[in-house]
């Protein structure tokens, strides 16, 4: 029964170290932010894009009319289903954490819990 037990547990740890290391592999590239809230974003006019690199880091920017209004570098970390980025604000580090709903090669649905609030993005081929 011990050895069940202990098969069992080392199962689950190595069963969820590969989750985790397929979401870190598939965040990885260019995604478009195509909803937020449930609101479909004009694609007209503008886009906000993350960039997540294989190195960590991370870059967000929101363009307009042709001209980049915001960019910023972040860095993050994949665990399971979680992504944890951090950014400066105010000279300080603030952390974030934002759940991974659901992602395919060309799909990725985020929850942040702090804005209760979701985000749909296509990857950027």
């Amino acid at each position: 029964m011990a050895r069940f037990l202990i098969a069992s547990i080392a199962f689950c740890l190595f069963a969820s170290a590969g989750y985790s290391a397929d979401n870190a592999e598939k965040v990885v590239g260019m995604w478009r932010l195509s909803k937020i809230g449930g609101k479909e974003l004009p694609v007209n006019e503008g886009s906000a894009t993350l960039e997540f690199k294989k190195d960590g880091k991370a870059v967000f920017r929101v363009e307009l009319n042709g001209k980049e209004l915001i960019k910023e570098e972040i860095t993050y970390k994949v665990t399971g289903d979680i992504i944890e980025t951090t950014a400066k604000e105010n000279g300080k580090d603030k952390v974030e954490k934002i759940t991974i709903k659901s992602i395919t090669d060309d799909a990725m649905v985020l929850f942040d819990p702090e804005k209760k609030e979701e985000m749909e993005l296509k990857k950027s081929k």
